[in-house]
């Protein structure tokens, strides 16, 4: 699949690379005549320089001269470094190997001596398998409890040379053994599809900030949606959210929706104008009741005051003192019991004052409405 220029760009895992010592000149020490005793050598042999070691050579085929070096080859059986199964399979021997060694031999502070006679049994073999720890060509190999040796893999990243043809880099590794947070490490720079250094995007819609919301685009794919700001007194305080949170009681949303904070609160002052000006009216009105009370009070036996009911200008006068009162329990920082008596006193007092006016105008009503009694002309007499 390497041939394919369409790979170039992908990323992934692999099993790591390594050089086994000797496999390459193993490998590339093959002459003509032991290529030909072997079936398998044959026909790789015959493949590679497309040539015939038969005597009746294929079509297109002509006799292998013998000039053919195996060692200017230049294909994957040649770059022994690539075979990453085989290096696996170099492992597992020496495992094997290993495991028959202390299965065999008794090793002394001195000597090792090793019976070669007796004969094993596979539990034998698998008990002793699992108790392996030794290094091989730079790699280190054991088992845990599960039977299962330590992760170790290469990132490999797809390239394309200068040559045009696509190879296989390795860009970084993972291995298991390193403490948490260093296991996976990135030590080249990715070439993504195309030949571009940006890490290539699954969606068609940029991500959505915070303070804004995703919402999907009718007939398009799931990837592809547009960013709605949250509605008043909601924020989203992470990337792509699907939906806005409100915010709690006495909390509003900032400016970019994406965090709540206290409501900042705002009160009428003693200091302000407005404060010097309300309270001045309000202390007048009330001084203007009471004074009016005290004149009342002091003239209550003559016939005007009886007349104008008493009772209830007393009672007026009485709200209308605390209604101008009350204007000042709105001045000044808000409490948990001014705000209540703000609300009750203003309502009681109001409605007291709403009271009595009414109170005196149905008796004005009645005084008026009232008719003087007829007498009887039987009853009138002359002097």
């Amino acid at each position: 699949m390497v041939r394919y220029s369409f790979c170039a760009g992908a990323i992934g895992v692999a099993i790591p690379q390594a050089v086994i010592p000797g496999l390459r000149d193993f490998l590339l020490d093959l002459s003509p005549s032991e290529v030909a005793a072997s079936q398998l050598l044959t026909e790789f042999w015959e493949e590679a320089f497309n040539c015939s070691l038969t005597k009746s050579p294929a079509v297109n085929k002509g006799l292998c001269d013998g000039t053919n070096d195996i060692k200017r080859l230049k294909n994957p059986y040649t770059e022994t470094s690539q075979l990453r199964v085989t290096n696996m399979v170099y492992k597992a021997a020496y495992a094997i190997a290993h495991a028959f060694h202390n299965a065999l031999c008794l090793e002394t502070n001195v000597t090792t001596q090793c019976d070669k006679l007796i004969k094993l049994k596979s539990n034998q073999i698998f008990s002793e398998l699992k108790k392996i720890n030794f290094s091989q060509n730079g790699y280190h190999v054991s088992f845990d409890a599960n039977g299962e040796p330590v992760a170790a893999y290469e990132v490999v990243n797809w390239q394309t040379n200068e040559s045009g043809s696509t190879e296989v880099v390795t860009v970084g590794s993972y291995d298991a053994s390193l403490p948490v947070g260093k296991q996976f490490h990135i030590n080249r720079n990715i070439t993504w599809m195309e030949g571009g250094s940006q890490v290539p995007v699954s969606v068609c819609s940029e991500s959505c900030p915070s303070g804004t919301r995703k919402v999907l685009q009718k007939g398009k794919p799931i990837c592809c949606y547009d960013c709605k700001p949250c509605p008043e007194g909601e924020i989203s305080n992470i990337t792509d959210s699907p939906d806005c949170i409100p915010c709690p009681k006495e909390f509003w949303p900032n400016a970019n929706k994406d965090a709540c904070f206290p409501k900042p609160v705002e009160f009428l002052s003693f200091e302000e104008i407005l404060s010097t000006i309300l309270a001045t009216f309000s202390v007048s009105g009330a001084c203007l009741a009471i004074i009016t009370a005290a004149v009342f009070f002091r003239h209550r036996t003559t016939p005007i005051v009886r007349a104008n009911n008493s009772e209830l200008s007393f009672l007026l006068l009485f709200s209308l003192t605390l209604c101008f009162l009350c204007s000042l329990t709105f001045i000044g920082p808000p409490s948990e019991w001014s705000c209540m008596l703000r609300h009750t006193t203003f309502g009681i007092t109001f409605v007291l004052c709403i009271s009595c006016v009414l109170g005196k105008t149905i008796v004005v009503l009645m005084a008026f409405k009232a008719t003087l009694p007829v007498l009887s002309p039987n009853r009138l007499s002359l002097n």
